[in-house]
């Protein structure tokens, strides 16, 4: 229970302020529902996880740098957008400083600081450019993606892996003690990014049209993490942590929907 109300904890930390950057975000900045067709975004997303596979099975030394890479400038463009919409001119300065503090200590406290700042930004921004539908379409094609990765291919493990080596996580670590945080223990439990990125970006893709309904959508994502935790603890291994939020989501969205057809009088 310790455990997952301190999972609990992080993930909605990070719902809440990537909701709240998406309130504050400059509207001029995003045109509603102007994205790429799913398919050719799906099809961008294919291409990345086999350019991945490729790169942990031939990428040699070079995958460290890589990870580490690609972890730096997450945090980087999602934490300028997070920290910009409260700090404004100095965002730029609060994140380098984050990010060299990282650099020289990487306890996991910091890690997890800079997880939660640069999903809330990417979230935020990506949720207003996707439409609701769209989003519930291809959260569900990542769901089968998840299950895959963990179970078939299994490069989801290995990746995970990798990063951990290089310290580059792009995930929340979650240590057995709270003591642990301001340390580099081993001995941790991981929530995948994309775990917490995907109820964020659906969430606030319902801000265009009411700001209840991202709320609504974030308890909902908070019994499907629930259901996911327990999962893992029955199996003691790791899960597909996204289809069981994924289904809660959606559960979300038939809510939301059975509540507007019920305001127009159609129920």
């Amino acid at each position: 229970m310790r455990l997952f109300l301190v999972e609990l904890f992080l993930f909605s930390v990070t719902l809440l302020l990537g909701i709240l950057v998406s309130f504050r975000l400059d509207k001029a900045l995003v045109v509603e529902g102007s994205v790429a067709p799913m398919g050719a975004i799906f099809l961008y997303f294919i291409l990345a996880t086999l350019f991945i596979l490729f790169f942990i099975k031939k990428g040699g030394e070079r995958k460290t740098f890589f990870f580490r890479l690609a972890f730096y400038l997450a945090v980087f463009f999602g934490g300028l957008i997070t920290l910009s919409s409260f700090l404004e001119n100095y965002a730029f300065i609060f994140l380098f400083l984050l990010l060299f503090i990282f650099t020289v200590k990487p306890i996991i406290l910091v890690h997890n600081i800079c997880i939660i700042i640069g999903i809330s930004g990417v979230g935020a921004m990506a949720g207003l450019s996707f439409l609701p539908q769209q989003i519930a379409i291809f959260m569900v094609l990542l769901s089968f993606y998840d299950v895959i990765a963990v179970y078939k291919t299994k490069h989801m493990i290995k990746m995970a892996k990798e990063m951990i080596a290089a310290r580059s996580l792009m995930g929340m670590i979650i240590p057995f003690h709270l003591r642990d945080f301001l340390s580099t223990s081993k001995k941790f439990f991981i929530l995948g990014g994309g775990d917490v990125m995907i109820p964020l970006i659906f969430a606030v893709s319902f801000v265009p049209q009411n700001s209840v309904y991202p709320f609504v959508i974030f308890l909902f994502s908070i019994l499907g993490l629930f259901f996911s935790f327990l999962i893992f603890i029955s199996l003691s291994r790791p899960i597909p942590a996204l289809p069981p939020i994924v289904l809660f989501l959606l559960l979300g969205y038939l809510f939301i929907e059975l509540q507007v057809l019920y305001h127009i009088g159609i129920l």
